[in-house]
């Protein structure tokens, strides 16, 4: 099974390295629930913060990781 997944860059979280590999804490969570459940193919995007659902509505990614709340973030959505 392949899945496809959506990420922004925000270090620790998620964030793609030098050689494009794609990384982070909520990555490598995301990957290892998805291996335990039987994917065997897993393909990431990144993206931006305003295209995560609008990408998962149109179908181009099945799953997005939440990017967490920082508090500039927090305060602008108030």
């Amino acid at each position: 099974m392949k899945v496809k997944i959506a990420y922004i860059e925000e270090p620790p979280f998620g964030w793609t390295e030098p050689d494009r590999v794609a990384t982070g804490a909520d990555i490598e969570l995301a990957e290892t629930v998805l291996r335990a459940i039987g994917v065997t193919h897993i393909e990431h995007h990144l993206t931006t913060f305003s295209e995560l659902l609008p990408g998962v509505e149109a179908g181009r990614w099945d799953v997005q990781i939440r990017p967490h709340s920082q508090g500039n973030r927090s305060r602008a959505r108030c």
